[in-house]
């Protein structure tokens, strides 16, 4: 299956991603922050079966997709947050086709408390 940068038209979910940084507070607790580095236009997708299957076979928990313009500087770990409040952690960030047109994020659907820790 070959993967197709979406039209604007179907980016039509609002999203923020942040960076999560922890500092120390005592001997054993953390204090997580979440701090905003950029808003953008979305396309989020579920992920097909086998994709899904094969992430857990790896560890790495793969959920959706979620398509936006070209952006750098997306790391694994950061979180998206959507206008509807849902939560996704990043798993994998790259260019669609190697292209600077579009950038997919692989991401892991989060509960309400993991983005807390």
């Amino acid at each position: 299956m070959t993967l197709k940068a979406p039209p604007a038209g179907e980016l039509d979910t609002l999203i923020g991603i942040y960076r999560k940084s922890n500092t120390p507070t005592g001997e054993t607790d953390l204090d997580t922050d979440l701090s905003l580095i950029l808003q953008r236009w979305a396309k989020i997708e579920p992920v097909g079966t086998a994709v899904y299957v094969s992430s857990f076979q790896t560890d790495t928990g793969i959920t959706h997709r979620i398509y936006i313009d070209y952006t750098e500087g997306i790391r694994a770990e950061d979180v998206v947050l959507t206008n509807d409040g849902r939560q996704f952690r990043v798993q994998r960030s790259s260019s669609l086709a190697g292209r600077r047109v579009c950038t997919i994020l692989e991401v892991e659907e989060l509960g309400d408390e993991e983005t807390r820790d």
